[in-house]
């Protein structure tokens, strides 16, 4: 049937979203759920804040993981990946939602401060994490590297 043809079309475009997808796919992706209609825009915002953030939760479960590294290189990929990840993910998503509705881009109000929340739990997150590894850090000029 259509309802389950675009119900999996939806699962797919939400698991694009979930890869290491550039701009120019996620604009496809996000104007593809737009002419599904099934979602209102703030829906959409959430929807893609959600699926990045997998993406870049599934990058730091790498790391984390991996026990072969040692506690600096661990953080030092842990910070790259939140700083490259985030940086990507926040400019994905004020070029999709330049705020569509208003045409604002600085009205933190359009979005209902999604953006704002998504970014601060990562950061708090990112901390918390980084704060964890810190501690086993022993050498000074490994600490002064990364807190530098």
């Amino acid at each position: 049937s259509v309802d389950s043809s675009q119900r999996s079309m939806q699962q797919q475009l939400l698991l694009k979203l979930q890869s290491n997808i550039q701009l120019p796919a996620c604009l496809q992706v996000i104007g593809v759920l737009r002419r599904l209609r099934k979602h209102s825009e703030h829906e959409l915002r959430f929807l893609f804040l959600s699926c990045r953030d997998s993406w870049m939760q599934s990058a730091l479960n790498q790391v984390v993981g991996n026990h072969t590294l040692g506690s600096y290189q661990q953080l030092c990929k842990i910070t790259d990946i939140v700083r490259m990840h985030t940086f990507e993910i926040v400019t994905q998503y004020r070029a999709i939602f330049l705020d569509y509705i208003s045409g604002q881009e600085d009205d933190s109000e359009a979005d209902g401060g999604l953006l704002f929340a998504w970014a601060n739990r990562r950061i708090s997150g990112c901390t918390e994490l980084i704060g964890k590894g810190l501690g086993k850090i022993k050498e000074g000029s490994q600490l002064a590297s990364l807190l530098g």
